[in-house]
């Protein structure tokens, strides 16, 4: 088994970013909950000269908070962890990146 040489893990669960995703889904939500009221309930269009169905606009209202979700919770999973052993550099950004490089592949490293 490699011997772990430095290992550093970090999470982006600041307040800051945390209000930003919350930020950006809220609008989503909001956008699409008055959008479903005034078109399913209300009865107007409500998606401007090219009107969409009932039936589109419930399918692409499910998709939209589905994205919402999905912001959430990358929001609220992202984490870099970097670990250096003596045969690699491990580099894993969850949930986009997942990289080894080996040593063959350093040009140069300093302690």
């Amino acid at each position: 088994m490699p011997t772990t040489l430095f290992q550093e893990n970090q999470s982006l669960r600041s307040q800051g970013i945390r209000l930003v995703v919350w930020m950006v889904a809220s609008v989503v939500i909001i956008h699409q909950g008055y959008g479903f009221y005034m078109q399913i309930i209300k009865g107007v269009p409500w998606s401007g000269q090219s009107q969409l169905s009932d039936g589109w606009f419930i399918g692409l209202s499910i998709i939209y908070l589905a994205l919402a979700g999905v912001l959430v919770w990358i929001g609220y999973r992202l984490e870099l962890r970097v670990k250096v052993d003596l045969d690699c550099l491990d580099i894993r950004y969850f949930p986009f990146v997942k990289r080894i490089i080996p040593r063959g592949r350093i040009v140069n490293w300093e302690a």
